[in-house]
């Protein structure tokens, strides 16, 4: 294996992961930036993808990894297509021109159909992004073992948070809606205190990827195999 490649496309990973860090935050924050950032996030994805893709040589996993970020994608748009298409623009469309009763039950109920795809749409993102993560950790866990064998475990613990943030997200976020439509305002408070928690903790989680990438391409980039090193001792005589 080309190990000058290897530490380029790390090099890359690192890089966009940076970025991507940086956009993340800008896009929690609500600021006029969030649409120019959703889509620097989303080039920065792409091009992130092709690099795990590139990588497929080194390890198996980086291509199913890259496989499931490309399906999450495209379930994504699809979805949101269908939601904006079916519910969203002619609900606002007929709430333009009419002001009637009828009219008001029926997007009320509509809102509820809305409300559900939305979780939906929540679901299979964070559930195909959980599934791409996997893979991709496990793809860096398997490849350190042949140079520096602590960040495998490192990675290995690094996606059981994932894994566990991810998991609160969806599980706070959804009872946020329930309870917030359902009037109990004091527990929607405490469910959005979770998920406020559990989104920081990714962005932690986010910061502590970007280290361990970095960390990856110095390591390769300064490994040099025991035989390599008895070679040019013997050469310089010591």
């Amino acid at each position: 294996m080309n190990k000058d490649k290897l530490v380029k496309y790390l090099f890359c990973l690192f890089v966009v992961s940076i970025i991507m860090a940086a956009v993340g935050i800008v896009n929690q924050d609500g600021s006029n930036l969030a649409s120019l950032a959703e889509v620097v996030f989303l080039v920065c994805h792409i091009f992130y993808i092709v690099v795990l893709w590139l990588m497929k040589d080194y390890n198996k996993n980086y291509r199913i990894s890259a496989i499931w970020s490309i399906l999450n994608i495209v379930a994504t748009v699809l979805i949101s297509t269908f939601v904006l298409g079916t519910f969203y623009m002619p609900a606002l469309n007929s709430l333009s021109h009419h002001s009637d009763y009828p009219l008001m039950n029926a997007l009320f109920a509509s809102l509820g159909t809305f409300i559900l795809l939305c979780i939906l749409m929540l679901a299979v993102d964070l559930g195909f992004s959980l599934v791409a993560t996997h893979y991709e950790y496990k793809g860096h866990g398997e490849l350190m073992k042949d140079y520096d064998e602590s960040y495998t475990y490192k990675w290995e613990r690094l996606w059981r948070y994932t894994l566990i943030a991810t998991i609160v997200i969806i599980v706070t976020t959804i009872a946020l809606i329930v309870f917030a439509f359902g009037g109990n305002l004091s527990l929607a408070t405490l469910f959005s205190i979770g998920t406020l928690v559990a989104s920081i903790v990714l962005t932690v989680i986010s910061v502590i990827k970007v280290v361990y990438l970095y960390k990856m391409h110095d390591i390769i980039k300064e490994y040099r195999p025991l035989d390599e090193d008895d070679v040019l001792s013997d050469d310089t005589g010591e």
